[in-house]
């Protein structure tokens, strides 16, 4: 998997603050200005070990589980790549989270608002051989107790957030090209325009 300069520095930020004793000062600056902290060329996760992470559902790669010298395991492995009928291979996942958020002057309106927020996402990731992919993600988010009214992100119920078909149709400059449609969660570079919100 081929990282962007900002995913380097998400994963290392990450790792740093995972084991904070482990870089300091200089060396920690430099190190992550070089991507090279400890163990970030040879991370071959598909989503990281960590919640900050900067690729959608739709972009995680587990072809590294395909490895036999692979050294990386999860108790979710059994779940990715599974192959059936020779030509079919589903991936599923997802992530299930609690947050309690205690905002003061929420929204600058000068209430103090404390509230709980649950969100659920489950996809599933079904290709037929290289050529075709149907990709499908259901998400349920809802918050409790708050005194303003939820934010649209915080309170979604039953939705798909993303559900698209692929095709391919070739490999024009040595490299696949597909065409998607259908709908899907838009984050460009370092998302400061346009982002998941996650």
């Amino acid at each position: 998997m081929v990282e962007t300069g900002a995913q380097c520095a998400s994963i290392a930020v990450a790792r740093w603050l995972h084991h904070p004793a482990q870089w300091t000062g200089i060396l920690f600056i430099f190190r992550l200005v070089a991507g090279r902290i400890s163990g970030a060329a040879t991370e071959v996760s598909a989503c990281g070990s960590f919640s900050l992470w900067m690729l959608s559902s739709y972009d995680w790669d587990f072809r590294y589980l395909d490895d036999p010298d692979n050294t990386q395991s999860s108790w979710a492995d059994p779940l990715k790549r599974i192959l059936f009928c020779d030509d079919f291979l589903f991936s599923t996942g997802g992530e299930l989270r609690y947050r309690h958020m205690n905002e003061l002057n929420s929204r600058f309106t000068r209430v103090h608002n404390p509230y709980e927020n649950l969100r659920a996402r489950i996809y599933g990731d079904l290709w037929y051989k290289d050529e075709y992919r149907l990709f499908a993600e259901f998400i349920y988010a809802n918050s409790f107790n708050q005194n303003l009214l939820p934010l649209l992100i915080d309170d979604t119920g039953a939705d798909l957030i993303n559900a698209f078909v692929e095709a391919k149709i070739g490999t024009p400059f040595g490299a696949p090209m597909y065409v998607r449609v259908g709908r899907q969660e838009l984050l460009l570079g370092s998302q400061r325009l346009i982002s998941t919100l996650d």
